[in-house]
């Protein structure tokens, strides 16, 4: 009797482990299937933002190629896979001539400034890399700002002097003044 009374313990509480492992294990699963959904999602926005990059870059070849003294030299491919880039990634997006003058040009598009009237326009090790790139060079660099609108027809276009962008991220107040009005006064003003 006294192991008939044990077998008679032991059935509910197996049944109250068992169902605690099935709801542990039903989690789990559903936390790993959230963490893919996320990681496809991102991969999308990457996706997303490059194919903005690209068709804000080609407003940018287009606006430049508007002027007849302008020449495009070449763009970057940003080429990046399993971990892998070309060693242009590290360089401005353009590569530009006007009359004899060189110079080149990282495009940004953002679709607005963020609540705090700013944006974050690149990261510590890119502007570095940009730096390296305007005085190995000896071109200037400059960082053409899309905001709003559409990548092919943003609202607003910043091109301002990356000596004026030490940090990642940069106040509407301080690039309004780089604001284009004309192309033609910007070229003749920087170059």
């Amino acid at each position: 009797t006294n192991k008939k009374m044990k077998n008679n313990y032991m059935i509910p509480v197996l049944l109250i482990i068992g169902t605690i492992c099935f709801v542990l294990a039903f989690i789990l699963y559903k936390n790993q299937t959230s963490k893919t959904k996320e990681v496809l999602h991102e991969n999308t926005t990457s996706s997303e933002n490059t194919q903005k990059g690209k068709a804000f870059e080609a407003y940018v070849i287009d606006l430049f190629l508007e002027e007849n003294q302008v020449q495009l030299l070449s763009r970057v491919s940003d080429y990046y896979k399993n971990g892998k880039y070309a060693q242009d990634n590290k360089t401005p997006d353009l590569k530009f001539k006007y009359k004899k003058n060189l110079f080149s040009i990282e495009c940004k598009y953002r679709t607005s400034f963020a609540a705090n009237n700013s944006i974050t326009w690149a990261s510590e090790y890119q502007i570095n890399n940009y730096k390296k790139f305007e005085t190995e060079n000896n071109t200037k660099v400059f960082v053409a700002i899309g905001i709003g609108g559409s990548p092919t027809n943003p609202e607003e276009v910043y091109l301002v002097p990356l000596y004026r962008l030490t940090k990642p991220f940069a106040q509407k107040d301080y690039i309004k003044e780089f604001r284009v009005t004309t192309l033609k006064s910007f070229l003749e003003v920087n170059l």
